[in-house]
C-alpha cells in the first residue's frame, strides 16, 4: 500500500509540474512542454494524408495512418537522413520535418524552414518545397507536347515557350490548392493535387474548378475544355469550331451534308492545323 501510495505521490508531482497555461495539459518535463506549445496547443494539424482527409500534427501518426488504413496502395516512400537530428524521414513529410526539426538552430524568422540536407533556410513553405526537389529529384510538371519534366510551373512556361514557341499561357484558379494554374497544366494538375479527395479510382482526376472527377485522361482533357473554352476541332468548310469530334461529325452532317468531311484539328504538337488523320497517326508514333 505505502509503495503504491508513494508511487501516486510522484506521478501526480510529476505530472503538476509543467502545465500549459493554454489548454491545462501536464508533461513529465520541460522538454514536452516546448514541444506542446510550438506543435500542438492552439495550431490546427498541418500534416495532410495523400489518399484521405485525415490530418496529425504528427510524422508518426501520419505514418501509421497510411500503413493501416491505405496498405493496399502499396506506395513506398524514401527516406532521407537529416543531417542535424540523424534520423530517416519519410519523402512524404520532409517539409514538415524542415519546419519541426529541433536541432538546427534558428535565430530569427528566415530560419522557419531548415534544408534536411544543405543549409539552405527561407522563411516560405513553397519555396522550400521547390529546394526540397532539387534532393528528391521529384519532377511533378510534365509537359503535354512532349516528354520533358520539371520541379516548378515556371520552368514548364518557360520550355513551352522557346521549344514549342507557345507564349500565351491563361491561367486558371484552383479551388482547392488556391493557386493559379496555367492551360497547359490543367491535366497534370487534375491528377497531382494534393489537397482533392479522392477516396477511390474513379477520383483519378478531379476537376480543379467544379466537382467533376473521372478516371479517363481523356474524358477530363473534355471536361477541361468546358471551363477554358477551347475549341480545337475547326469546319473545313466554315468557321464552326467544337470541343469534340463528335460534334463536329453531326455539324458537317447537318449543315453540310453535300460535302465530304475533312476533320480538322489543332495538332498540340505543332499547334497548326491538320487534318484528324493525320493528328491520330501523329498521336500513335509518339507512343510507340
Amino acid at each position: 500500500m505505502m509503495f503504491k501510495y508513494l508511487q501516486a505521490q510522484r506521478m501526480s508531482r510529476y505530472s503538476s509540474v509543467f502545465n500549459c497555461e493554454t489548454c491545462g495539459k501536464s508533461y513529465k518535463n520541460k522538454v514536452s512542454l516546448n514541444r506542446h506549445r510550438r506543435i500542438e496547443c492552439g495550431k490546427e494539424p498541418n500534416l495532410q494524408c495523400s489518399y484521405c482527409p485525415y490530418r496529425t500534427k504528427h510524422n508518426c501518426n501520419l505514418k501509421t495512418h497510411i500503413a493501416l488504413k491505405h496498405s493496399s496502395t502499396k506506395v513506398i516512400f524514401p527516406d532521407y537522413l537529416c543531417q542535424f537530428c540523424r534520423k530517416y524521414i519519410s519523402e512524404l513529410t520532409l517539409l514538415g520535418h524542415c519546419q519541426q526539426c529541433v536541432f538546427p538552430n534558428r535565430p530569427d524568422r528566415s530560419y522557419k524552414f531548415v534544408c534536411f540536407s544543405c543549409d539552405y533556410h527561407t522563411n516560405h513553405s513553397l519555396t522550400m518545397q521547390y529546394h526540397i526537389r532539387k534532393h528528391t529529384g521529384e519532377r511533378p510538371y510534365k509537359c503535354e507536347l512532349c516528354s520533358y519534366r520539371c520541379k516548378q510551373a515556371s520552368d514548364l512556361r518557360k520550355h513551352a515557350r522557346i521549344r514549342h514557341n507557345y507564349d500565351y499561357f491563361s491561367e486558371y484558379l484552383c479551388q482547392y490548392c488556391r493557386t493559379y494554374i496555367t492551360e497547359l497544366d490543367l491535366l497534370n494538375h487534375s491528377k497531382l493535387c494534393n489537397f482533392t479527395y479522392r477516396p477511390d479510382n474513379s477520383f483519378k482526376f478531379v476537376c480543379f474548378s467544379c466537382d467533376y472527377h473521372t478516371c479517363h485522361g481523356s474524358t477530363m482533357q473534355f471536361h477541361i475544355r468546358k471551363h477554358t473554352g477551347n475549341k480545337p476541332y475547326k469546319c473545313d468548310h466554315c468557321t464552326y469550331r467544337s470541343k469534340q469530334a463528335c460534334d463536329l461529325r453531326k455539324h458537317v452532317r447537318i449543315r453540310h451534308p453535300t460535302s465530304t468531311l475533312v476533320m480538322v484539328v489543332q495538332c498540340n504538337f505543332t499547334f497548326e492545323n491538320i487534318r484528324l488523320m493525320d493528328y491520330k497517326e501523329c498521336i500513335f508514333r509518339r507512343m510507340m
